[in-house]
């Protein structure tokens, strides 16, 4: 270990090292390289974002069985850029404080023996550190039960040796040797503390070249993209707009429908698994011009950009026939079950509406006043026939 008298300011400061917000916990860094030759140097990575302006000490002191550090060694604390440091970002710091990410500070002087060391990483005070990560390399993979040199140190408390901390194989230059992983937070650490996957030499400093990739850290899908919207049965006064089904992950949609003249809008939230909705004469002009749209609304909280537009047209009165059907509901009020009384087109198409404009019952119909027969709750609906360039409409009332 290098040794050199401290300044009289780091005298003054003592040995608390840096103290700052404590965002991070165990497993949110893994020690990937430790390097005693040449300049010495570690590398961590990532196993999480971490915010801009987060501190990190690196201390080459042991911990002691009593539960506090061994003193006499550095402590190099590590800043995080302004703009963070994203997840599986792998971090290099020597000991003359440089910083391949982010910024370092050095009180007193950390330098790894020759003849195995340990470093431990964590956040707070000396007096009451929250440890995040460590490694020893003094021996054969092992940590020892008290700090009784500058060589040895216990393993940290709040650490697990092979979930957030690890022993390796004493050399003077070691590092992890995965190529590449992309896993779980909890598998990667047991990965890179599993003693079998270190190497290095007593000669030549090693650099870790891997990447890391954790599943949690992923953005989540997004949420996607309403498409294939469609208006159809559009009549003076009335259509059917639908999309697609967007997946087993959705919560619902948002509508929203514009009078392109007026620009007026309409919005409404959609259940899953509705994907289309009756529009009638409370809505709907004879001769008017709309655009409407659908954005998705996802499980997780999040919802799409809006979909493409879609454009369409209601018919204008100058389009309907004299032959425009002469209808009439009767009984109306009724208990749901009600004639229809005129001539109806054969395969002309009955929907009726709630006030909202959500269609709660359809039917085909043959061209004779039948009998219609309806279970809907009591309350005033729409009812529309279309039938080609025809079409009708009234309120039902249902008692």
């Amino acid at each position: 270990m290098r040794t050199f008298q401290l300044t009289l300011l780091a005298v003054a400061l003592g040995f608390s090292g840096a103290v700052a917000a404590q965002s991070l916990s165990a497993g949110d860094i893994a020690i990937v390289q430790m390097n005693a030759d040449g300049t010495d140097n570690w590398a961590f990575v990532a196993t999480t974002d971490i915010p801009g302006g987060e501190m990190i000490s690196f201390t080459d002191n042991g911990w002691k069985a009593d539960n506090t550090f061994r003193t006499g060694e550095g402590i190099i604390t590590w800043t995080a850029p302004e703009e963070g440091v994203a997840c599986g970002t792998v971090v290099t710091i020597d000991y003359n404080a440089l910083a391949s990410v982010g910024s370092a500070s050095e009180s007193g002087s950390l330098d790894f023996s020759s003849s195995g060391d340990q470093l431990l990483a964590y956040q707070g005070s000396t007096e009451a550190p929250v440890f995040l990560a460590a490694l020893n390399n003094d021996g054969s993979a092992v940590w020892q039960s008290d700090a009784t040199s500058s060589n040895t140190s216990a393993l940290p408390m709040g650490l697990t040796n092979g979930v957030n901390a690890g022993a390796v194989n004493e050399l003077d230059n070691v590092a992890s040797t995965i190529a590449s992983i992309s896993d779980t937070r909890a598998n990667i650490l047991s990965t890179v503390y599993d003693p079998a996957n270190w190497a290095g030499d007593d000669t030549n400093p090693q650099t870790f070249a891997g990447t890391v990739e954790v599943t949690e850290c992923a953005p989540p899908p997004s949420c996607p993209v309403t498409t294939g919207l469609l208006a159809s049965d559009i009549t003076l006064n009335s259509a059917v707009l639908s999309w697609d089904d967007m997946g087993p992950d959705v919560q619902g949609y948002k509508f929203q429908l514009q009078n392109i003249a007026e620009g007026t809008n309409r919005r409404k939230t959609l259940d899953a698994g509705t994907t289309s909705l009756f529009l009638g004469p409370l809505v709907l002009s004879p001769g008017s011009d709309y655009v409407f749209a659908v954005k998705t609304l996802c499980l997780d909280g999040s919802q799409s950009a809006w979909s493409e537009l879609y454009y369409f047209s209601t018919a204008s009165a100058e389009r309907m026939t004299e032959s425009s059907m002469n209808l009439s509901v009767y009984p109306n009020p009724s208990n749901g079950s009600f004639y229809l009384n005129g001539p109806v087109t054969n395969g002309a198409q009955l929907i009726i509406t709630d006030l909202s404009g959500k269609t709660v019952y359809t039917q085909v119909l043959d061209g004779s006043a039948e009998l219609l027969q309806t279970d809907l709750a009591a309350g005033m609906y729409h009812l529309v026939i279309l039938g080609g360039d025809e079409t009708f409409h009234t309120s039902l009332v249902i008692e």
